[in-house]
């Protein structure tokens, strides 16, 4: 019931794709019986929806499949003006879907209760609408800030999800001011897609590589090549500055190899047994880690080289990246989940578990306690690190988001996706979006 009473609004069981469906949510009049709104949106059961304290908004969630209805997956929350029927923001709530909801008596949060266990809070306006770049004529694969948080890289080329308009991937590396959002460079010497990009530490170089097999190191002032190396290894498919700029890690093929970027050889060469995707220099330059299909973290000193081990986590990795202070790594899994260890002694300290779907990219935020990931299905991620907990879930791109990262200042999250566009978004900050664990116990 809506809080004077004059309406109720019912969840439906009817799929939002179902050709007989007149909608999954309904709210009626109660004075006269009539229907006032029939609000199209979740493809699957309704079983918690609840009017705000003022009646001007309607929050619903979601369940998942439920094959003796023939009824699709749904696992968001949804917020709706009670009035127009306008749909105002979506959340990727609970992957087992919603149970309950309740809205905080200011209507400035909504809490959900879901199948996997958690309560979680979420912000009941979304968050400001994003700054969109347009400049890439293909799907865009890695965004990154540079050190002072004024410019921003990017880069990309072909691959599932080019542009509809027929435009041929530029295979290049672009440099964007943040504040503006205007193009300041565009470096297109590689032959075929860039994959993997990394900034200096002091912010004027730029290091890149991708499937030609080459790894190109730009002065970002002037636009023009510094080095050059022909990997013999494979393709690029990640890159990292060492702290002190001396090195470029490199990961490609079965191999992690440290460049000098002096007399640009090989300072040192690690041959693994299995693909590696992902490489990353710890903060401190202590140490590097490299992460393979096999779901191995290596790690191996940053300075000599020696004294490796390894990390098994049991699950294909994608992706690795160090706290701020050096101590944790994160993982990112095909299968959806995130995954941190301390790097000391090599032990499991925490899961987030997220819908099963490839997390392509992770990035700590610089005070540490905040992390993003991206998803194969569309979705940014910020999770709670000491809590281990989702802070909120958006859909921020029209194909699966190839990856994210915190500005320096921790105030935004820039997003790029196989839609071919990059995004600035507002990161959050704010305790009263954390979401708490809930117990099931008694």
């Amino acid at each position: 019931f809506s809080p004077d009473g004059s309406r109720v609004a019912s969840g439906s069981s009817m799929s939002a794709a179902s050709r007989d469906a007149q909608g999954t949510l309904k709210v009626f009049d109660l004075a006269g019986g009539e229907e006032v709104l029939s609000l199209r949106g979740h493809d699957g059961l309704v079983e918690a929806l609840t009017f705000s304290p003022d009646g001007t908004l309607l929050a619903s969630a979601g369940t998942p499949r439920a094959p003796a209805f023939g009824i699709e997956s749904d696992r968001t929350l949804k917020v709706w003006n009670a009035t127009t029927g306008e749909e105002l923001c979506t959340y990727s709530a609970h992957h087992r879907g919603g149970r309950a909801v309740v809205w905080s008596p200011d209507a400035a949060r909504i809490y959900s209760g879901g199948m996997d266990g958690r309560l979680k809070a979420w912000p009941s306006t979304a968050p400001p609408e994003a700054r969109v770049l347009h400049g890439h004529t293909g799907p865009v694969f890695r965004v990154t800030f540079s050190p002072n948080g004024k410019r921003l890289a990017s880069c990309g080329g072909s691959g599932e999800g080019s542009r509809p308009d027929g435009q041929a991937p530029d295979n290049a590396v672009h440099v964007w001011d943040v504040e503006t959002g205007s193009q300041l460079l565009v470096l297109a010497e590689h032959t075929s897609t860039v994959l993997a990009l990394a900034w200096g530490p002091e912010g004027k170089r730029i290091a890149s590589g991708g499937v030609d097999r080459t790894i190109r190191v730009w002065d970002v002032d002037t636009g023009t090549r510094q080095r050059q190396f022909a990997n013999q290894d494979g393709v690029v498919e990640g890159l990292a500055f060492s702290p002190d700029g001396t090195l470029v890690a490199c990961a490609a093929g079965n191999a992690a190899a440290l460049w000098d970027l002096a007399d640009t050889r090989v300072h040192a060469r690690l041959a693994l047994p299995d693909p590696l995707h992902t490489i990353a220099f710890s903060p401190d330059g202590a140490w590097v880690a490299a992460g393979s299909t096999a779901g191995t973290i290596t790690l191996w000193d940053g300075k000599s080289a020696a004294g490796n081990r390894s990390i098994p986590t049991g699950l294909s990795l994608t992706r690795v990246c160090f706290s701020p202070d050096s101590r944790t790594v994160a993982a990112a899994h095909t299968n959806g989940t995130v995954t941190l260890w301390d790097v000391a002694t090599g032990r499991q300290t925490a899961v987030m578990t997220g819908p099963d779907r490839t997390v392509q990219w992770l990035d700590f935020s610089p005070d540490g306690h905040r992390l993003a990931s991206c998803t194969t299905d569309m979705m940014l991620k910020v999770w709670d690190v000491p809590s281990a907990t989702e802070v909120y879930t958006i859909r921020a791109h029209a194909g699966p988001v190839t990856c994210a990262a915190f500005s320096p200042d921790g105030t935004t999250i820039a997003t790029c996706g196989q839609d071919g566009l990059i995004k600035l978004w507002e990161a959050p900050r704010t305790p009263s979006t954390r979401p708490a664990p809930f117990s099931t116990g008694g």
